[in-house]
C-alpha cells in the first residue's frame, strides 16, 4: 500500500501484510518497522483527533470509493466509546 500511494518504504517482503508470521516476528521488529513507515502515509490514511475529525475522515474516504474501514482501538475504553460514537454515525450508510 506504501508502494502504490507513491511512499517509499523499504519493510522486507516477509513481514509484509500478506506474510507475515506473528509468532515467527517478536513485536520489538514490527516496532522498527513502524518507525519506517512515513507520517505523511499515516496521516493520509488513518483518521485521528475528535469524533467530528474521524467522521468527516471517513465519509470523505466514502465518497472517494472506500467500501470498508477498518478500525483499532489504540487506547483506553473511552477510545472506543468514541468509536461507538462514530460507527453508529455511519449506520445509516
Amino acid at each position: 500500500m506504501l508502494k502504490q500511494s507513491g511512499f517509499e518504504c523499504n519493510v522486507p517482503e516477509a513481514l509484509s501484510v500478506q506474510h507475515m508470521s506473528f509468532p515467527k516476528y517478536p513485536s520489538k521488529n514490527i516496532a522498527k518497522i513502524a518507525e519506517s513507515v512515513p507520517s505523511e502515509f499515516v496521516e493520509a490514511v488513518g483518521a485521528f483527533g475528535t469524533i467530528d475529525e474521524c467522521i468527516n475522515k471517513i465519509e470523505h474516504c466514502i465518497e472517494a470509493g472506500a467500501r470498508h474501514i477498518g478500525v483499532f482501538n489504540l487506547g483506553t475504553a473511552e477510545t472506543l466509546n468514541h468509536y461507538r460514537k462514530i460507527i453508529r454515525h455511519f449506520e445509516s450508510y
